[in-house]
């Protein structure tokens, strides 16, 4: 899986590795010890377990956040606050993940993703390659997999199969070749 993330100049801390990233409104020692996390493969238990721990165990003092990790094409995130996350599927479809007050944070797995946005705080215009590093963003921006934008194709007789009684062709033949009979003789 292609772990590169372009990234947006803004004001939140972010850490970017090939297993995941974080993005936080909090200070810069906890920043460098979550991306040591992630550089050594943390999962997403473990990362939760360093913010809080910061934070001696007291969610109500958690900053906003966002914390990621890739596992088998799916994407595992944790949010809170303003922080969000927006989840491109192969399918196409395309799930917003926010936590605004929640009482912890909020928890998510999606499968099959082929692109992931995080949005922060800043304005930045610039997209730049990052593989693994710390930063300050405005966005994050995964492309894993291309999106297979159709579903499905079904024919107009695919639908009129499907809803119409199981005799309607037949009683359709003979109106349609007296239609085209009529409009070719004039």
């Amino acid at each position: 899986m292609n772990t590169q993330v372009n990234w947006y100049a803004g004001t939140t801390l972010s850490a970017v590795s090939e297993s995941g990233f974080v993005a936080l409104e909090g200070p810069n020692d906890l920043l460098l010890d979550l991306w040591r996390e992630l550089e050594d493969g943390a999962n997403l238990q473990r990362l939760l377990q360093v913010l809080a721990g910061y934070y001696n165990n007291n969610v109500f003092h958690l900053p906003d956040f966002v914390a990621g990790v890739f596992s088998d094409g799916a994407v595992h995130l944790a949010l809170r606050g303003s922080i969000t996350a927006e989840v491109t599927q192969v399918n196409g479809f395309v799930r917003t993940v926010s936590a605004l007050n929640p009482i912890a944070w909020e928890e998510v797995r999606l499968d099959d993703v082929a692109a992931l946005v995080i949005q922060a705080h800043g304005a930045g215009t610039e997209a730049l390659p990052l593989r693994s590093g710390v930063t300050r963003a405005s966005m994050l921006h995964w492309q894993l997999r291309e999106v297979n934008r159709l579903v499905g194709a079904v024919s107009v007789d695919d639908v009129l199969d499907h809803l119409m009684p199981d005799d309607w062709r037949d009683a359709d033949d003979d109106v349609t070749d007296e239609a085209i009979e009529k409009s070719a003789n004039g």
